[in-house]
């Protein structure tokens, strides 16, 4: 009994630790090698700057992701493995989060950590694909998250993390990550 206990834990830690980080390893690719669909959403929206098209994968998933610098704003819009859309993320500056959700993101990090700072800052955009051809002009019908990249001290360890926060700044995912292994933040 002694024994299949400790087989059983040795199935379950790997798996807890693994829901409590994240490895993603990015590529860079050619457009040929991306599903047609996302392809042609990419196109329809007329983007007049160079795209990057790169796959990302972890444990679980893969997915397509275009990246587009235009106007010194940075866009990256996910597509599934078959190529349908996931969401759209915009790189912003702090001041474009209202004070209210500022405050709560606030809380959470001050309270997660002894010293913060804030790395990178997306608005991402999710809903249907006839909204998100839209998202740069009416984003009405979309769900609005943040994710945020911090760098964190607590009990003089520093860490890399990667927050979700609904629009209205409430904690719906922190995860764990590898510095070196987030290429996804370079573009």
């Amino acid at each position: 009994m002694k024994a299949i206990l400790i087989i059983v834990l040795l199935f379950i830690f790997p798996l807890y630790s693994y829901a409590q980080s994240k490895v993603e390893i990015e590529e860079r690719i050619e457009k040929k090698d991306v599903p047609l669909p996302a392809q042609q959403f990419i196109d329809s929206l007329c983007f007049s700057s160079k795209i990057k098209w790169f796959v990302e994968q972890n444990y679980i998933t893969k997915t397509f992701e275009a990246k587009i610098t235009a106007n010194g704003t940075t866009c990256s819009i996910e597509f599934d493995s078959l190529g349908k859309i996931e969401d759209v993320e915009v790189e912003i500056s702090w001041k474009k989060i209202s004070e209210d959700t500022q405050g709560k993101i606030n809380e959470q990090l001050n309270t997660d950590f002894e010293k913060h700072k804030i790395k990178k800052i997306q608005i991402q955009y999710s809903g249907k694909e006839t909204d998100l051809l839209n998202f740069r002009t009416n984003t009405e019908n979309l769900t609005i998250k943040y994710e945020i990249v911090v760098k964190g001290q607590k009990e003089s360890k520093i860490e890399f993390y990667e927050y979700l926060f609904s629009e209205k700044g409430e904690l719906e995912n922190k995860v764990q990550f590898d510095f070196r292994n987030t290429d996804h933040l370079e573009y």
